[in-house]
């Protein structure tokens, strides 16, 4: 939430109701005019945009003797920095900038995430663990394979490259249009024309980054064996023209049509032979992004093991578009 001030100050609550532990939803998608910001669905209890308790409705003197400020939400550390937004879910350190954005910064303010558009967003659950369904990004081998029909077509399967600093990640996966720069000069090569260009940010946020839109790719665990992915399309100038908003449309639903019915689904079905206990654990080959380097070794084995309640303590957000002039549109694919 931005806190009510003159300065645009952007801070992060623990979106759950102290009296009824429920989470709270949004008063009609916005702040109303009194200040209003989130109700709780058990008994309505309202917050105001700065957390504060303000309305217990039909409560009498029931609670007079509650102390307003002590029933407020709890605030989360919170980093807002090259239009991403970093939320601490567990313990109350500040949020070491240098370390979210390693090896990363110089990417992400180049993308000018802030002045983005968010056009669209859904979210689809998967009977998974949420580490397996963000594998599945991670890696092309599977490309060849897997999306013969769909994305091989237009996308090289080997060779994988990739950098890795910390928990964050940043992989191309190569378009077949790239062996034709062969006999251009190095001067003209630019990679954004000839792949999808993606990052993982904090671990469980990925960045993939088309030409003039990008989505952001979250994953969450609701539940044990369950996975929440939620994928928001931004695009670099705002859909201007019905021919912008089918363009974005067909985009967004081409890249939820391969995933949920190709890698999500075989996901799912990784998890239960995971599950049944015919099979020890899983293979990494050495091109596998995930499991190289020293921090991410323990992470391949608990995948293995099908561990649910393996957390990140940062959340990754893209953040609303700032008042700025959109970038300048480029070709569509």
């Amino acid at each position: 939430m931005r806190w009510p001030s003159a300065l645009p100050i952007l801070g992060a609550l623990a979106h759950v109701d102290r009296q009824e532990t429920t989470a709270l939803a949004q008063v009609d998608g916005e702040r109303d005019q009194a200040g209003r910001a989130a109700e709780g669905p058990f008994h309505a209890w309202t917050y105001t945009t700065d957390g504060r308790l303000a309305k217990t409705p039909h409560a009498e003197d029931a609670f007079d003797d509650v102390v307003r400020e002590g029933d407020s939400l709890r605030p989360r550390p919170c980093l807002e920095t090259e239009g991403l937004v970093f939320v601490r879910a567990e313990g109350d350190e500040p949020i070491d900038e240098a370390a979210a954005l390693l090896g990363i910064r110089q990417d992400m303010g180049s993308l000018d995430l802030g002045s983005d558009h968010r056009f669209e967003a859904r979210t689809t659950r998967w009977r998974c663990n949420w580490k397996l369904i963000l594998d599945t990004f991670v890696e092309s081998y599977h490309v060849f394979s897997l999306h013969r029909e769909t994305v091989h077509p237009w996308y090289f399967s080997p060779p994988m490259i990739f950098d890795g600093w910390g928990a964050n990640l940043r992989f191309p996966v190569a378009r077949r249009t790239l062996a034709d720069l062969e006999d251009e000069p190095e001067t003209s090569w630019r990679l954004a024309d000839h792949a999808t260009i993606q990052w993982l940010v904090g671990g469980h946020s990925l960045i993939s980054y088309t030409r003039d839109y990008l989505l952001l790719w979250h994953f969450s665990s609701p539940e044990p064996g369950a996975c929440d992915a939620r994928t928001t399309l931004y695009s670099a100038s705002p859909a201007r023209s019905t021919e912008d908003e089918a363009r974005f449309s067909q985009a967004f639903d081409l890249q939820l049509r391969v995933t949920g019915e190709e890698d999500f689904p075989m996901q799912e079905q990784i998890q239960r032979n995971l599950d049944s206990g015919a099979i020890p654990g899983l293979v990494y080959g050495r091109s596998d992004p995930l499991p190289r380097g020293p921090r991410r070794a323990d992470r391949v084995r608990r995948v293995a093991r099908g561990a649910s309640a393996w957390t990140w303590p940062l959340a990754v957000l893209l953040s609303p578009p700032r008042l700025s002039l959109p970038k300048p549109a480029v070709a569509s694919p």
